[in-house]
């Protein structure tokens, strides 16, 4: 059943007749005061609707707002706005008031630009994250004038959490890395090197697992590979790998690392968007 608010407009049909026989074609939808009274009552319905809708929006008298909205995305030849007959793939995307969008390769970063709809004052804007970059942990941040908008983008630095241990024949490496792949291979002969996605600023930690009796330190680190040495109980150098070699790795910041944003294609994150609202007074 539809809600009584609901206006339901009325078909109006032509009186259609033959005009060679006379003969009635199509009948014509009557003149009458209820169906005119329909279209009074709907009137007056949608005045209200609009005063309900200004009173919950409190919308200030005698100003003037505008819309900037739209989808952009990265197919490979840089950032560009989404439209219809245009990317040549999904329809339903249309920008309203954008005039351009720009690389930033100084700052690293995406411009927005809308001078075209002259605004004066910011009242919010927002760049959001589609849901392939809501999974893959991009963060959007944006610096929002009346004319344009940088959008700066981040996501979380690595973090490796791994056990580290030699098997009898080769080394192991099991866990996780928050970006990249895992390797562990022999280091002058009195280390192991574990190397990683870069994670700059971020010193590892590492500590005995299960029942190893030796203790693993650090041995020297770069932002792409930490090297971890054994030491027995006397405090030596243990430099024969065996199956006491056993550790856990832990590397990682949990802060927020810039992005440069043509770094990120579709190619890489297929059918990814960066979605944009902002209003503005005029």
């Amino acid at each position: 059943m539809a809600d009584e608010t609901t206006y339901s407009p009325t078909e109006w049909l032509d009186q259609i007749d033959d005009p060679i026989t006379g003969e009635e074609v199509q009948k014509g939808t009557k003149f009458s005061a209820t169906r005119m009274n329909k279209i009074e009552g709907g009137i007056a319905q949608a005045h209200d609707k609009i005063g309900i809708l200004s009173e919950r929006f409190k919308l200030p008298s005698g100003k003037k707002f505008g819309i900037v909205a739209g989808v952009i995305r990265n197919q490979g030849s840089g950032w560009a706005l989404i439209n219809d007959g245009t990317d040549g793939l999904m329809g339903g995307h249309r920008p309203l008031n954008i005039d351009s969008i720009e690389y930033d390769a100084v700052q690293q970063r995406i411009k927005v630009n809308y001078p075209t709809l002259g605004a004066k004052k910011v009242i919010s804007f927002a760049a959001v994250p589609d849901e392939t970059f809501a999974v893959n942990g991009f963060q959007f941040g944006c610096s929002v004038a009346p004319d344009y908008c940088t959008i700066n983008i981040g996501k979380p630095a690595p973090i490796i959490s791994a056990r580290v241990y030699y098997n009898g024949s080769a080394w192991v490496v099991e866990g996780k890395s928050g970006d990249g792949a895992l390797a562990a291979t022999p280091w002058s002969g009195t280390a192991v090197r574990v190397t990683h996605a870069s994670i700059p600023e971020a010193y590892p930690m590492v500590c005995p697992f299960g029942s190893s009796t030796y203790r693993p330190v650090i041995d020297a680190v770069t932002d792409g590979q930490t090297n971890i040495k054994f030491l027995d109980s006397s405090g030596s150098v243990v430099t024969t790998p065996d199956t006491n070699m056993d550790c856990f790795l832990y590397r990682g910041t949990g802060s927020i690392k810039k992005v440069d944003p043509n770094t990120i294609t579709d190619a890489l994150y297929p059918w990814s968007n960066i979605w944009l609202l902002g209003i503005m007074e005029l």
